[in-house]
Formats: C-alpha cells, sequence, structure tokens
C-alpha cells in the first residue's frame, strides 16, 4: 500500500446523505479542485468525518470532468438490499428491503473482509454508508490498488473485474467519477490491521 495516494477528495463534510442539490455542489467543487495527494490517515479521517471521494483523478475544469489522470484508489459499494416487488409482481420504483442473512447477495461485513483475504485484495478500509441501519449492513470496501493507473480503460477494466469479484456489490459503481458519500462515523482502518 502506498504512503501517499492521489485522489479527489471534497472537504465539505455532511453528517447525512447529501440531497440532490448537495450533490451538485459536491461535484462542481471536486471538478474545479481536481486531485490532492493525502495518506491512508488523513484519508480515513476525511471520510470517517464525512467527505465525499472519487478514485477517479481528473485535470481540474470549471464546469465538466477534465481529462482522466489516474485511479489509484478505488471502492465498491455493498448494499445489502433488494427490490420490493408490487403487487402487479414488477418493482416499485426506488423501493428497497434489507436482505437477511442467508439470502442470496447477502455479504457482512466481516464476510466482504474475508472474500478480500480469499482474493488477495488488502483493503485500505472498510466504511459503514450513512445510511447503514443495525439490522441493514451497508458498507464501502476501499482499495489502493499499489499504484496509480494512468490509462483510462485499463482504470475501467480494474473496475469491471472487481465488481465481478464481488457479485453482491452495487454493479453501477462502474464509472471512474463515482463519487463515495463519507461513513456515518464507522471505519475500519484495514492499512493498520483493524477489520470488522
Amino acid at each position: 500500500m502506498a504512503s501517499l495516494f492521489r485522489v479527489t477528495l471534497d472537504p465539505m463534510r455532511y453528517s447525512s446523505k447529501p440531497s440532490a442539490g448537495d450533490v451538485s455542489a459536491i461535484t462542481r467543487r471536486m471538478q474545479r479542485a481536481g486531485a490532492v495527494e493525502v495518506g491512508c490517515e488523513e484519508f480515513c479521517e476525511a471520510v470517517r468525518r464525512g467527505s465525499t471521494f472519487c478514485g477517479g483523478c481528473y485535470e481540474p475544469c470549471h464546469d465538466r470532468w477534465g481529462a482522466f489522470r489516474s485511479m489509484q484508489i478505488c471502492a465498491i459499494d455493498v448494499d445489502n438490499s433488494a427490490e420490493i416487488i408490487g403487487a402487479d409482481g414488477q418493482p416499485v420504483k426506488g423501493a428497497k428491503r434489507p436482505l437477511f442473512p442467508g439470502e442470496v447477495n447477502y455479504l457482512d461485513y466481516a464476510g466482504g473482509f474475508e472474500r478480500c483475504a480469499d482474493l488477495g485484495l488488502q483493503p485500505l478500509a472498510m466504511y459503514q454508508t450513512m445510511s447503514a441501519r443495525e439490522y441493514w449492513p451497508k458498507y464501502r470496501i476501499v482499495l489502493d490498488l499499489g499504484e496509480a493507473i494512468e490509462d483510462e480503460q485499463a482504470a475501467g477494466d480494474v473496475l469491471q473485474t472487481l465488481l465481478g469479484m464481488f457479485p453482491e456489490a452495487d454493479q453501477s459503481c462502474s464509472n471512474l467519477n463515482r463519487l463515495f458519500y463519507g461513513s456515518n462515523g464507522t471505519v475500519w482502518e484495514c492499512w493498520r490491521g483493524e477489520r470488522p
């Protein structure tokens, strides 16, 4: 794991999941600022305090994502969610229910960590998302790839491979400029040897 790495990190902190208006402001701040260089401890503290990050690093740009520069940090979401099916047999738009132990695609915190170990992956951190509940484990696994990938296609391929290793993960987390919101305060600093 690198001692320092580049990541796109918003300095603003949120104590709850950002609203649609907040997301627009976060995106613009991150696009304008570009990436920063941080260490594992600083990154984990920023996430613990509610900062949003993006693994993709881009050239700063006023009103859009600039040219791709690199990706060294990436993340996947494990939401342990299932769609709610309505009386008509169709999914209810935007409605989710928690998965429970034993259901297909359920992967608790320890299971996510163990999967990483089985695959030879050492997470930088794992953390509960802002919408996690005691009965509903929702979390992110953050990985440091060890070196920056400077080719955009190769970076996208790495994300696709990672999502293939975790079929339980939110498969929409495949874009390099995906925003990952901070935690609810619970962060396991795996780089220090902590585990869920």
